[in-house]
């Protein structure tokens, strides 16, 4: 389905990709599409291989993740440079081949097309993704390329894309939600794909107001870094029509800002890279919650046995699609129920007009003296106090295996008595926590995440 599609593009002019410096057409894509399928195959990289992708620039990544995809190899991209060179010993070990940067350096200038190529089974190639999944350590999610197309014409759907809007991508496009949200949805609608290889504020600003771009694919911390942004110009972003935020929460604060500031409503996603995205919200209410089912897809509110609960009770969150994940590579498959949905590790809850609400993750839960401490609920009432500049929550755990709530903020003129009075006047006594430490930084990821 994917290289039907760009078969059909194959002599257009448009413009595919545009990284701010570079630009390319369809029908340049396609072109080095046959090449570059050919000087792989040439360095003897096969159908069904698994291949760690190690690629530092956006563009790169797109062309590269496509020849390999046409060839019918699995991609397992790595991009967390902490981590690289131990995942790529431990995956090349389990028969994984490497393709980095200095290897793409030996053929990026070759010339020589494959004459003729039959086009991948999509059911036996697509993308082994990383994920720390329901658990706290690694695992590899195997999503194939129908589930991959399944999951662009889906997002196509739903915010109505054709080969006339414009897609600019924010987020980093190997993660599990640009790829679907961005990547897939652009290349199955014949639209112009902008991606930012470093994230500069103003340069985003800039390039959708010159390009006029219709939909944004961004994530929560990306948002805060729009909002400081100090700029005497004011730009014009009144094209947007769809600023699609996932990989993390929609506060109010930050839904209003955004409204405020540049005139964008900012819509929610949730999804996992088990799964795709699945739940959208569209509207512009209710803000906290992530929305409705997105189309063919399952959910349903589960409590500790498995049984469904009715409307409006927390439960964990299971979801059933057709574009998710075939399951775990190299280890088993239990992170699926009975009926097929996968046990997501998250709680919410489902109200009358079947929206959905994300209120924690069941694994950060802390165990308090036998009550539940959601770490979400306290990060949101410390980062209220004036002088907090960032903060997380994480459990605590003592000599006797006891449970507390500690607390990791960054900020400034302000104390530990003053945050812990702060807290007792907004929660109950039990989730204020127990231990505060202050610190100059929390080491987040592009999306960010922390990895405490």
């Amino acid at each position: 389905m994917l290289f039907d599609k760009l078969c059909l593009y194959a002599e257009s002019e448009k413009v595919a990709i545009d990284n701010y410096y570079k630009k390319i057409t369809y029908k340049e894509l396609y072109s080095q599409l046959c090449i570059l399928s050919n000087s792989l195959s040439r360095l003897k990289f096969r159908p069904k291989d698994v291949v760690i992708l190690c690629i530092d620039s956006q563009i790169d990544f797109v062309i590269l993740f496509l020849s390999f995809l046409l060839i019918g190899c699995w991609v397992m991209p790595i991009i967390d440079k902490d981590d690289a060179e131990k995942l790529i010993r431990k995956y090349k070990k389990r028969g994984a081949k490497i393709f980095d940067n200095g290897l793409y350096n030996s053929i990026k200038d070759d010339k020589n097309s494959c004459k003729s190529f039959s086009f991948p089974d999509e059911e036996k190639c697509g993308i082994y993704h990383l994920t720390s999944g329901t658990t706290a350590h690694e695992k590899v999610c195997v999503r194939t390329l129908s589930s991959l197309c399944k999951e662009g014409m889906t997002y196509k759907k739903l915010m109505k894309v054709n080969s006339s809007k414009s897609i600019l991508s924010v987020a980093p496009i190997y993660h599990s939600f640009a790829l679907g949200a961005a990547f897939m949805t652009a290349f199955m609608s014949g639209c112009t794909l902008f991606l930012t290889e470093e994230f500069v504020p103003r340069r985003v600003l800039k390039v959708i107001e010159l390009n006029k771009i219709q939909i944004l694919v961004l994530v929560p911390i990306m948002v805060k870094l729009l909002l400081r942004t100090n700029t005497n110009k004011k730009y014009t972003l009144n094209s947007v029509e769809t600023a699609l935020v996932g990989a993390g929460q929609v506060t109010q604060e930050l839904y209003d800002q955004m409204r405020n500031k540049y005139g964008i409503d900012l819509c929610a996603n949730y999804g996992s890279t088990e799964t795709g995205g699945i739940i959208s919200r569209m509207t512009s209410e209710p803000v906290l919650s992530v929305g409705k089912p997105m189309e063919g897809v399952c959910i349903k509110i589960c409590n500790s046995c498995g049984d469904e609960l009715e409307i409006g009770n927390v439960g964990e969150l299971r979801v059933k699609a057709a574009y998710m994940m075939k399951g775990y590579a190299y280890e088993s498959n239990d992170d699926f129920d009975a009926e097929g949905y996968f046990i997501t590790g998250d709680l919410g809850y489902i109200d009358d007009n079947k929206n959905v609400f994300i209120v924690g993750r069941l694994k950060k839960l802390i165990n308090v003296g036998g009550k539940k401490v959601n770490p979400y609920e306290v990060e949101e009432v410390i980062r209220m106090y004036p002088g907090v500049q960032d903060c997380i929550v994480v459990k605590g755990v003592k000599n006797d295996k006891s449970e507390y709530v500690k607390a990791i903020i960054v900020g400034q003129g302000i104390t530990k008595h003053e945050i812990y009075k702060h807290c007792i006047k907004k929660m109950t006594m039990y989730k204020c926590p127990t231990q505060i430490e202050f610190v100059p930084f929390i080491k987040r990821n592009l999306l960010g995440k922390s990895k405490l």
